[in-house]
């Protein structure tokens, strides 16, 4: 044990010889290489209701807004308010019934 021969004694060997720089990398958390760090999991965050359907709701107010930022900065630059809310939805529920007649 004392020479250093020990399976478990050679294995923290190599661990310590894997020791992190301080500055290598910005998360202080991170001390040997090989470590593993789960960020997030996705089953946890699809059993989680409130994380899930804020997520759909961050969705699709990026994708409204995303229909919608052309005309909004045209109105900015005219000096105008830019248009609220539903003005938006109401443009954007015409522009898709006049997509689903074909026009």
């Amino acid at each position: 044990l004392l020479d250093g021969t020990d399976p478990v004694t050679a294995a923290a060997r190599r661990k310590r010889s894997k020791k992190v720089a301080p500055g290598r990398f910005a998360e202080d958390s991170i001390h040997y290489l090989g470590d593993t760090v789960c960020i997030w999991d996705v089953n946890e965050f699809l059993s989680n209701r409130k994380w899930r359907e804020d997520a759909v709701r961050r969705s699709r107010r990026a994708d409204e807004d995303e229909l919608t930022r052309s005309r909004g900065a045209a109105k900015k630059r005219r000096g105008g308010k830019a248009p609220s809310r539903r003005d938006r939805f109401n443009d954007m529920m015409e522009r898709l019934y006049e997509d689903s007649l074909g026009k």
